[in-house]
């Protein structure tokens, strides 16, 4: 757990050691104790909160008296897989919280120093606004890797493999829990638009909507590459049709073709009197019938087009 603080009439953010009134409360990886502690701070009651640790948590908003409570849902990357991480935001009239059970690079962002972003603790509305903007551009991020990746795979259909449709399931799964949080997340962003939950000064208005059009553009987004999947994984289901009807037409093909030589020799192999078995040469002759009718069978298989 952190503070910071940075009023109007300040140059740099300050970090008081104890908690105070428009202050900024980090808390990442947080646990159960984390949340004691903040309740004590922002005096609420620890059920209104214990969602925060809840991985099944869909984005939400509560106001409970003064306080509002946002429940959201973060994308983080992870050994390279796009994660869910739930951010909670706590605001009332003097203080701002943030809770992340993982990592929280929003904070780190706006703590970086080579952030253009200015922002002031006291102003709370402008703060959780400026946080949910970086929210979907964060989104934003994430489905556009996945967008490229996707290109990648759609240019190289001719060569269809098990690896690629695996991966082409990770990718959809990976946008399906995605929409499954920006959805809710774009609800929530219309409540706080109607003024009812934060105070939104007239400077902030653009703000708010500039980032509301990013989450519903990151959900437009998002929901146009889960089409592009499903058109994708119709086009490998056609191209490996396809190519399991040829295989099974050519060894169809050939096994016809060597039924007839088989059934050639399975005559005259039989243990009865057979014509030409005291004459000369009759070996030879069978060797050439059956060489013949192969050789008939696969000209008329390839002017039918069946091979």
């Amino acid at each position: 757990m952190k503070f910071y603080l940075k009023k109007i009439s300040d140059k740099e953010i300050s970090k008081p050691k104890t908690f105070i009134k428009n202050c900024w409360v980090d808390v990442q990886n947080a646990r159960m104790d984390d949340l004691i502690e903040v309740v004590k701070l922002m005096g609420i009651d620890i059920a209104d909160i214990d969602d925060a640790l809840d991985v099944n948590e869909i984005p939400r908003i509560e106001k409970i008296d003064d306080t509002n409570i946002m429940f959201f849902k973060m994308p983080v990357v992870v050994k390279d897989e796009i994660q869910l991480s739930n951010l909670t935001i706590i605001l009332n009239k003097e203080n701002l919280v943030t809770i992340s059970t993982g990592d929280n690079p929003i904070s780190d962002s706006l703590l970086d120093k080579n952030c253009k972003s200015n922002f002031y603790t006291s102003q709370k509305s402008q703060l959780l606004i400026l946080m949910l903007t970086m929210l979907a551009e964060s989104y934003l991020k994430n489905i556009e890797k996945i967008r490229r990746k996707l290109h990648l795979n759609t240019v190289a259909l001719e060569r269809v493999e098990d690896l690629k449709i695996n991966e082409l399931v990770k990718y959809e799964e990976h946008l399906n829990y995605l929409n499954l949080a920006l959805q809710p997340t774009k609800y929530v962003v219309q409540k706080l638009m109607t003024g009812k939950f934060i105070e939104i000064f007239e400077e902030d208005e653009a703000m708010i909507k500039d980032m509301f059009d990013s989450i519903n553009q990151a959900a437009e987004i998002n929901m146009v590459n889960l089409r592009s999947i499903v058109t994708l994984r119709d086009s490998y289901k056609i191209l490996l049709d396809i190519r399991l009807n040829k295989t099974i037409k050519i060894l169809t093909s050939i096994t016809i073709i060597m039924t007839i030589p088989t059934i050639i020799s399975g005559i005259f192999g039989m243990n009865v009197a057979v014509p030409g078995q005291d004459v000369e040469g009759s070996f030879l002759a069978i060797i050439i019938l059956v060489g013949v009718s192969s050789l008939i069978a696969l000209v008329i298989f390839y002017f039918k087009k069946w091979l």
